[in-house]
Parts: structure tokens; C-alpha cells; sequence
């Protein structure tokens, strides 16, 4: 189960990626367009499991 702590790692990894990615993308921009578009899922995943929510549901419910 995802707990807030976790919410809070994703949030700040999706952060991180999304910062480096925006230096990648001045190099090559498919990577670094890959690369946002992770940080930025991870900063939703993050919100959203800190808030208590998934977008899966667990197979064992």
C-alpha cells in the first residue's frame, strides 16, 4: 500500500526529472521531451497517492 511518504518521493523525483530533462532537451529533444513527460507523471502520481488515490486498483480487492 502507498502511503503519503511515498507521494512525497514521487513528487520530488518527478521534480528532479523534470528539472534535468529541461537541461537534456537544449541537447536532444526527444529524450528530453521523454524525460518531461515522466517527471510530470510522477509529480501526478505522487499528488494523487499522497491524497490517498491510485490509478490502479490492487489485484487482491
Amino acid at each position: 500500500m502507498m502511503t503519503e511518504k511515498h507521494g512525497k518521493f514521487f513528487i520530488i523525483m518527478g521534480i528532479l526529472i523534470f528539472l534535468l530533462s529541461l537541461y537534456v532537451i537544449t541537447r536532444d529533444p526527444i529524450i528530453g521531451g521523454v524525460g518531461i513527460l515522466l517527471g510530470l507523471w510522477n509529480m501526478l502520481m505522487g499528488y494523487r497517492t499522497s491524497k490517498g488515490k491510485t490509478f490502479f486498483k490492487p489485484k487482491d480487492e
